[in-house]
């Protein structure tokens, strides 16, 4: 097992290489955001020696920076599923009006590719006792959150 010394240096590299790659590759301001209270020249000759020494730990920490931004990025099934839960108002925190809705079918005809030519177009229609339902549920839904921040509000202040 390697020595506690060896690891807090370990760590301390790839801090600074990772600040390193979050910044552009200038290294001297790398070294001085770890290391605040050394002088410039000393940052830049330090931060050239360590570029110089440790280029495998260069390419660890933009491959593992690739791979942690990689998983951020929403996928299409994912993106697809929720403009369908705007769309179908399914979960408690989702909650739009109507034009936001439609908006979010349009854009998941857009990713389905169904285009807005005229033989292709979507037209949505809903009967009077569909839209007061889907009031309803909205505005329970409303009435759902204030509650649930009131008691929060009566939780904290007990």
């Amino acid at each position: 097992m390697p020595r506690k010394s060896a690891l807090v240096k370990r760590e301390a590299l790839y801090a600074f290489f990772i600040e390193y790659v979050k910044n552009g590759g200038n290294g001297s301001a790398a070294y001085k955001r770890i290391h605040p209270d050394v002088s410039t020249n000393t940052a830049k000759a330090r931060a050239c020696q360590i570029i110089k020494n440790n280029p495998e730990m260069l390419d660890k920490v933009r491959q593992d920076l690739e791979f942690a931004n990689k998983n951020k990025i929403m996928d299409i099934q994912a993106r697809k599923e929720w403009l369908t839960d705007v769309i179908l108002q399914r979960k408690d925190n989702v909650v739009c009006g109507i034009k936001d809705r439609l908006s979010a079918l349009r854009e998941l005809n857009k990713m389905d590719g169904v285009t807005g030519s005229d033989e292709a177009k979507v037209k949505v229609t809903i009967t009077p006792e569909e839209q007061k339902e889907t009031y309803r549920e909205l505005l329970d839904n409303q009435f759902n959150v204030i509650e649930g921040e009131f008691d929060e509000k009566e939780d904290e202040a007990s």
